[in-house]
Order: C-alpha cells, then sequence, then structure tokens
C-alpha cells in the first residue's frame, strides 16, 4: 500500500480475513493494512520444500508484532546456532523444520538434498529466526544474508524494516560491503513523493529504532523513482559483488 494513500477503504464486510505472504512484513503496512480494513493482517511463513505451510498466525489475532505465528499441526521446528546446538528463547538461530509434508528431495539432485536434509529428517530452510515470550516465529532474514559487522550480526531484514518505518520511504534494500576486513551496512532507499528525507534525518530515525552497532555505515542516495529490483533480488547482488558503479545514485532506477 503506497505511503502517500491518504484516503481509508470503504469497509468490505465480506472480507473476514486478509493475509500478507511471500516477503517480510513491515510495520507500516501492517498498520495501514489493519486501520484501512478494520481487522487484523494475518501473516504467515513457508516454503516450497514443506508443501508450503510452517508457520501462521491465529485467524483475528491481533498482534502488535510482525511475527509469522506458531508452527501449524504436525510442523516441528528447531532453532540452532552454527554448530546445531539450540539457541536460547528470543535469540536469532536458523530455522530447521520437519514435517510430513517435507519434500522427499530435489529431483535427481540427491547431493543436493544431502545437503539440507539430514539423516533425522530435519530440513535446513536456511532462514534465521527467533522466538517471540509466546512462541510465535519471527523471520529475521537468511543465513547467506547475514553482514557481521565488527563482530555484531546485522540481519538486513530487520534493518530493512527500521528503514521502512520512516512515513517517507516507500521501500528499501539492505546489503552488506566488504571493506577492510570488515563488513560495513549499505541501504538503497526509495523516498515517497516529494520527500526531502536525507541521510542525517535517516539515520537519527535509525538510531532510535536500531540497537547500536546495527546502522547504516553507507547509504546509496535516496531516489523518488521506484526501485527496479525487490529487496531479497537487491540482496543476493551483495553490494562488493555487482553495487552501482556510481555511489549516491541508484543504478537502473
Amino acid at each position: 500500500m503506497a505511503p502517500d494513500t491518504q484516503h481509508k477503504l470503504t469497509r468490505i464486510h465480506q472480507l473476514m480475513a486478509p493475509w500478507v505472504a511471500g516477503s517480510p512484513m513491515t510495520p507500516s503496512l501492517k498498520h495501514e493494512a489493519e486501520a484501512a480494513f478494520g481487522l487484523p493482517l494475518d501473516n504467515g511463513y513457508g516454503l516450497t520444500e514443506c508443501a508450503p505451510t510452517v508457520a501462521q498466525t491465529r485467524t483475528g489475532e491481533r498482534r502488535s508484532d510482525c511475527a509469522v505465528g506458531h508452527p501449524i499441526p504436525e510442523v516441528e521446528v528447531r532453532i540452532v546456532d552454527a554448530g546445531g546446538v539450540a539457541v536460547p528463547p528470543g535469540e536469532v538461530g536458523e530455522l530447521w523444520v520437519r514435517s510430513p509434508g517435507l519434500m522427499k528431495g530435489y529431483y535427481r539432485s540427491p547431493d543436493l538434498t544431502a545437503q539440507v536434509i539430514d539423516a533425522d529428517g530435519w530440513f535446513n530452510t536456511g532462514d534465521m529466526v527467533r522466538t517471540e515470550p509466546d512462541g510465535a516465529l519471527t523471520i529475521a532474514g537468511r543465513s547467506k544474508e547475514l553482514i557481521i559487522r565488527s563482530g555484531l550480526n546485522v540481519y538486513p531484514v530487520e534493518v530493512e524494516q527500521a528503514i521502512n518505518a520512516h512515513p517517507e520511504v516507500v521501500q528499501s534494500a539492505v546489503v552488506g560491503r566488504t571493506v577492510d576486513s570488515n563488513e560495513e551496512v549499505v541501504a538503497f532507499v526509495e523516498r515517497a513523493a516529494g520527500s526531502s528525507l536525507d541521510s542525517t534525518a535517516l539515520r537519527a530515525h535509525l538510531r532510535d529504532h536500531l540497537d547500536a552497532g546495527r546502522g547504516l555505515r553507507r547509504d546509496h542516495g535516496h531516489r523518488q523513482h521506484r526501485l527496479a529490483a525487490r529487496a531479497g533480488e537487491l540482496r543476493r547482488l551483495r553490494a562488493d559483488q555487482g553495487g552501482p558503479a556510481h555511489p549516491g545514485r541508484i543504478d537502473g532506477a
């Protein structure tokens, strides 16, 4: 929903449960959709390999966070660190899933299958998650997209959600750039039409929305045109593997 949309949609009484899926939900999207429809915006998470649903919020449940809900019946989950040890509740770890709906394997790719499904039938999703106090899952990002900045783990999705919470931001994409044996956090930001948002104001906003050490070290300008690629697509091209040729602009936007 565009942030410059000022009118409130007429409630459609036949609508019982609006849902969102396919990419991480942002607080601003959740707030706008629930205000427009007068209903809780349900969220969920799944993968093709799991046929596909793993977790979902309870229909009609109002949540103040962007969690994807609890695992559905018959689905088991484990959240572990790089060594396979379960992480404490509330800490971020890699999500493993086991369920009757899990695929038998990738077509004619036994080696690839063995890389993601262990001998006990647990599937490595490659997604980083944490549990909320009530046990619901929140997606933090992909393990391959993790940025390690001065020893701190920075998850692009969490930084994007903080950026997108600014009322003058339409969308953003965050990637890592290798710099002198370290990594810096780089953001591509699309401003709302007519916005005068600059780097100084955005950094001030992030200081109120991110833990210390997880803020931006660099941005690549602020465009009022639509980003040519979605956040997930930009994250697959790390900044040091094909970032914009000209700092201060977003090529191809």
